[in-house]
């Protein structure tokens, strides 16, 4: 039983300390993305419009669930 135990420990510990191997790698493309989100994410807490405002093409339409119709760009920036 002991045996077995260690084994198990030693099994662990291998795969606790090689924890980095198993992560995903990011491409860069990946990395863009993320980058553009968190600058999205900072204008609307700033409450910057204008580089919010950039972030969505003039013929965009959302429909959340809030909202009984559907909403355009000029809309959503009100």
């Amino acid at each position: 039983m002991v045996k077995l135990l260690s084994v198990f420990t030693i099994i662990f510990v291998v795969i606790l300390l090689s924890e980095n191997t198993f992560a995903q790698q990011w491409t860069s493309e990946e990395k863009c993305v993320l980058a553009g989100e968190i600058k999205l994410w900072d204008a609307i807490q700033s409450g910057n419009a204008e580089t919010y405002s950039q972030y969505f093409e003039d013929s965009y339409v959302d429909w959340d669930h809030q909202n009984t119709v559907p909403q355009n760009k000029s809309n959503d920036m009100k």
